[in-house]
């Protein structure tokens, strides 16, 4: 494969341990003073350095199926010249003096998992923990107070959607420079999820604060939040997707997934034959879709309307993620002429 591939983001997902048991999780969490192999921080970097020399990406997406502030000097990880990147994290484990190091890396975005400000619409992630919820709050707004961009990562169910307004009330009230990327409940083929799901009267609540002139300026894109709505009524997918061939991502074991949002398709492995896994993602076909895309919807949907023409370039750049010159060109070369 002479040429590098050309992608938007590469979705490292190699730590799959965490700290946390979220109720709509794809899977039981790992814990890391239980009996399974820690992914050595080594074995991360490694896969990084792999995919560099294979795909021209302009996004580290530094998530994983778990926390990834576990593994000891992850800023390491993240600090990657020449690229933006992104830190999923729940915010649980990130101390000031962490913050501090990773106020410093320039085009670093991080992107915090919250789903509301008080218990109950939390209640998928800290339950009724008062105490890690305020902490997890407080961390936010020191992160806010560092300058450091924020997207606010927010899965939407049965116990925050109806309260979707009153949770930017307060993300604006406490914290600066942030943009807040609600997405519907995922479903995967071992958790359905559908009791978390919102009902039609969530949706219909949401939907006011989705789609008012008032909290625009922290939301994704008028399209966007449209676009997540009509999701949000009909639960199914109605449109095609372009993530499977702007994103690479690859799974705990090394493995390169066809799509990073959910399918089991598997195109090689990066450590074993990593020039056979990346030829096999050059010659994925463009209509290629899987049973699980029907129920799809996350953040990367602004990638699709982007592509798409519904959303312009300047919309685009407003999320922190996508600021940087290098993004910026890149996704003006990638979109269809």
């Amino acid at each position: 494969m002479p040429d590098k591939l050309k992608q938007v983001f590469f979705d490292n997902c190699m730590y799959d341990f965490c700290n946390f048991s979220c109720a709509y999780c794809r899977g039981t969490p790992k814990l890391p003073n239980q009996n399974f192999r820690v992914p050595e921080r080594e074995r991360i970097a490694q896969s990084i350095a792999i995919v560099d020399g294979f795909v021209d990406f302009g996004i580290l997406k530094l998530s994983g199926y778990g926390e990834i502030t576990l593994v000891r000097g992850y800023e390491s990880l993240i600090d990657l010249p020449g690229k933006a990147k992104q830190l999923i994290t729940n915010g649980s484990l990130l101390l000031e003096e962490r913050i501090d190091h990773l106020a410093r890396i320039p085009d670093l975005t991080i992107c915090l998992s919250l789903d509301g400000h008080i218990t109950r619409m939390n209640h998928c992630r800290t339950g009724e923990d008062e105490e890690k919820l305020g902490r997890i709050l407080r961390t936010l707004k020191y992160i806010s107070s560092k300058g450091i961009p924020l997207e606010i990562n927010s899965v939407l169910t049965i116990y925050n959607s109806s309260s979707f307004g009153s949770f930017l009330d307060y993300l604006s009230s406490e914290i600066e420079n942030f943009v807040c990327f609600p997405f519907p409940v995922r479903e995967f083929p071992t958790k359905k999820n559908s009791e978390l799901k919102p009902t039609p009267q969530d949706a219909d609540k949401f939907s006011r604060a989705a789609l008012s002139h008032k909290y625009r300026r922290y939301l994704p894109g008028q399209a966007y939040m449209e676009r997540l709505v009509r999701f949000l009524i009909t639960r199914k997918r109605e449109w095609g997707c372009y993530v499977p061939h702007v994103n690479i991502g690859i799974n705990p074991h090394g493995d390169l997934m066809a799509c990073s949002c959910g399918p089991k398709e598997i195109l090689g492995n990066i450590f074993t034959d990593p020039e056979s896994a990346f030829e096999h993602k050059a010659r994925m076909g463009k209509d290629k879709v899987w049973q699980e895309c029907e129920n799809c919807f996350t953040h990367y949907e602004v990638l699709n309307l982007f592509f798409e023409s519904s959303i312009s370039l300047g919309e685009l750049v407003r999320i922190p993620t996508f600021k940087s010159k290098e993004v910026r060109d890149k996704l003006s070369r990638l979109k269809p002429k």
